[in-house]
């Protein structure tokens, strides 16, 4: 099993992105606000800098999200990797686009994929 984690930087992309997580099986994901670094040190100097001006840009909004799910197998993981390179254009080195990486699981309890993998468990024993 992988988390397959999908750091979006057009928020409006994250419907499309879980949406087709879920066509391909994925049992769940969960879906984040997020601020890059660079974006986040940016944002601090301009408070710094303007202080009680900064709600006229929006303030505090967040400007990525960040998905997250439990895959069951690497080829569904790189299936799903690459469908979300599509959706975000095609080539994720484009600054701006995000960044897309999974990392081994060794435990799942809970969540979609945990009651999914505990039913077929069951069904199995049977």
């Amino acid at each position: 099993m992988y988390v397959l984690v999908a750091v979006i930087s057009k928020s409006e992309m994250a419907g499309p992105v879980v949406k087709r997580l879920k066509e391909l099986g994925i049992k769940g994901a969960t879906i984040l606000d997020s601020m890059g670094s660079g974006r986040f040190v940016e944002r601090e100097n301009t408070r710094l800098l303007i202080g009680g001006l900064r709600h006229l840009d929006g303030g505090d909004i967040t400007h990525n999200k960040t998905v997250f799910c439990i895959v069951e197998s690497r080829e569904q993981t790189l299936k799903a990797a690459d469908e979300i390179e599509r959706l975000l254009g095609g080539d994720m080195t484009v600054p701006g686009t995000g960044i897309v990486f999974s990392l081994p699981v060794d435990m799942v309890r809970g969540g979609e994929l945990g009651r999914y993998m505990k039913e077929r468990e069951r069904n199995n024993q049977i």
